[in-house]
């Protein structure tokens, strides 16, 4: 659908990948913490060529990453 807001479908092996990618950022030191929520972002709109990524995919990557506790 053309005007379908919803946000697209990301496979658990992208997932897998953007976590990764997270933790290596985030632990390398490469992102401040100040930054962490907007890199999470720009990392799934790079994956998936979204305008916006999902909220509840940017808090389980770095729920997964241990960068937030449940």
């Amino acid at each position: 659908m053309d005007g379908d807001k919803s946000p697209s479908f990301v496979s658990a092996y992208d997932f897998e990948i953007l976590c990764q990618a997270f933790k290596a950022s985030i632990g390398g030191g490469l992102v401040p913490r100040s930054l962490w929520v907007s890199h999470v972002g720009d990392l799934i709109r790079d994956l998936t060529g979204d305008e916006v990524a999902d909220e509840e995919l940017i808090s389980r990557i770095m729920l997964s990453a241990g960068a937030i506790r449940p």
